[in-house]
């Protein structure tokens, strides 16, 4: 077991802190270090907060603000999905809190572009510019399109779980339109990237790419959906810890 490396993880879209809880337990088997789940603001714990200003500079120094008040401070940044567009922030205004950054499955605009402009406004395919939905999102329910999203990889009663906690959580729409203006060319920590090859909402061969522009060192992959935290933690455990090992 590992001795001194503490955790900070940071949920995507319609996600909050709870989706690490498996996670979480599977690391916590291999590391002695410190653990800590934070919340965008509407998410998780912090459901309902709704805030007519906000951007990504701000949401940063609040969970900064999280992080400091935890007593936590040189910890591996574990970041999924849309965190891809706030974790260069934290890295840039606090580097010492943080000994590595883990992208996920993430999203990592160009610099200068949005996550929305990232992934674009209709069904995969159709502009090969853009990433693109499963399902076309102007079209389909929220619930049905959350389902194709999330759900494959999951039994049925965690798939029921997981979208009654999505549907509660909402990711503020700014932070989704707000170009990414962090060049990560700058970024003074090391930086690794996990794809999952079955995802349904990134597919790999732009996790490829998202892994570039995040400037990741090493690149690593799971035979797994999106939701690789919840349907394949042991193995994520043994990525991260290999991760963590060759940084």
């Amino acid at each position: 077991m590992r001795a001194a490396d503490n955790f900070v993880f940071l949920h995507g879209g319609n996600h909050g802190g709870w989706c690490w809880a498996r996670l979480m337990e599977s690391l916590q088997q291999r590391f002695t270090g410190r653990m800590l789940a934070l919340d965008i603001p509407g998410c998780g714990s912090k459901r309902g907060q709704q805030r007519e200003a906000i951007s990504l500079p701000m949401v940063a120094d609040e969970l900064i603000d999280d992080i400091r008040q935890a007593g936590i401070d040189q910890a591996v940044l574990v970041g999924h999905s849309m965190a891809g567009v706030v974790m260069p922030y934290l890295a840039q205004r606090a580097p010492d809190l943080f000994s590595q950054l883990l992208f996920v499955t993430t999203c990592v605009p160009r610099l200068g572009e949005s996550i929305m402009q990232t992934m674009g406004a209709s069904t995969r395919g159709v502009d090969a510019t853009v990433v693109g939905y499963p399902l076309d999102p102007a079209s389909t329910e929220p619930m049905d399109l959350m389902r194709a999203m999330f759900a494959p990889g999951l039994s049925e009663q965690d798939v029921e779980w997981l979208l009654r906690e999505c549907s509660q959580d909402h990711w503020p729409m700014p932070l989704a339109l707000e170009p990414l203006v962090v060049d990560m060319n700058d970024l003074p920590v090391a930086r690794a990237y996990i794809v999952t090859e079955q995802d349904p909402i990134l597919p790999p061969e732009w996790q490829g790419r998202f892994a570039e522009r995040s400037g990741a060192r090493a690149q690593y992959s799971i035979a797994a959906a999106h939701e690789v935290f919840l349907s394949h933690p042991a193995e994520l455990a043994a990525l991260i810890e290999r991760a963590v090992s060759e940084k």
